[in-house]
């Protein structure tokens, strides 16, 4: 079984014939967005030959076509002679207006070299190529992987809060009309800001507790 249909395995929980294709339709999904379609098949215009095609994507007059090649059971790399049939190809449709080459195993130099003057055979549309493979720790040599964020939280311990009011002589003589028989006075309040003992605000609760901690 090859590494890309026991990965296709492990996200989907099955096993195509057709995996690497769906795996690379994903791939163009996520990458570049906009509609992308597996198993197409485009007639063309001047061959009337019935195309094929693993991956398409774009609209209308402006469709992308892929070939999609897994040689790792074979161990070998996509030869020029696959790009050339993609290149070949792309005369005859006149509404795609680019390949794209999926590899599981990467490309001969006479393959990249093709890739690279594609345009010069196929009617000025270019080749892209993509590797499209399960990721090694060579490939993941220097990249962030994992990020460790600490954050400390100040809570107040409410219970260990004590509270002790300082009233002016005014706000005594009205405490005293609150006072019950047993002498307790009983209130709700809302403390909104502090204040000096010359009775100035000096600062808000709301100023107090956001420091440092944004607009919370």
């Amino acid at each position: 079984m090859s590494p890309i249909d026991k990965l296709f395995e492990e996200i989907f929980g099955e096993k195509p014939g057709t995996s690497y294709e769906m795996i690379a339709c994903i791939a163009e999904h996520l990458v570049n967005g906009g509609q992308v379609s597996h198993d197409k098949k485009i007639r063309g215009a001047f061959s009337e030959t019935l195309y094929q095609i693993d991956v398409l994507s774009g609209e209308n007059k402006s469709l992308k076509m892929g070939e999609v090649k897994d040689y790792t059971i074979q161990g070998k790399k996509v030869g020029r002679g696959d790009l050339q049939k993609l290149g070949g190809a792309l005369p005859d449709l006149p509404n795609v207006v680019s390949g794209k080459f999926f590899s599981a195993t990467g490309y001969t130099e006479p393959a990249v070299k093709y890739a690279k003057h594609a345009d010069k055979f196929s009617g000025g549309k270019g080749i892209e190529l993509f590797e499209l493979r399960p990721a090694t720790e060579l490939d993941e040599d220097g990249l962030i992987r994992t990020i460790a964020v600490s954050i400390l939280f100040y809570k107040p311990l409410t219970e260990r809060i004590s509270w002790k009011p300082h009233l002016s002589q005014h706000g005594k003589e009205a405490f005293k009309s609150l006072k019950d028989e047993n002498g307790y006075v009983k209130f709700n309040t809302e403390v909104k800001c502090f204040f000096d003992k010359n009775n100035n605000e000096t600062i808000s609760i709301f100023e107090l507790t956001n420091r440092d901690f944004g607009e919370i």
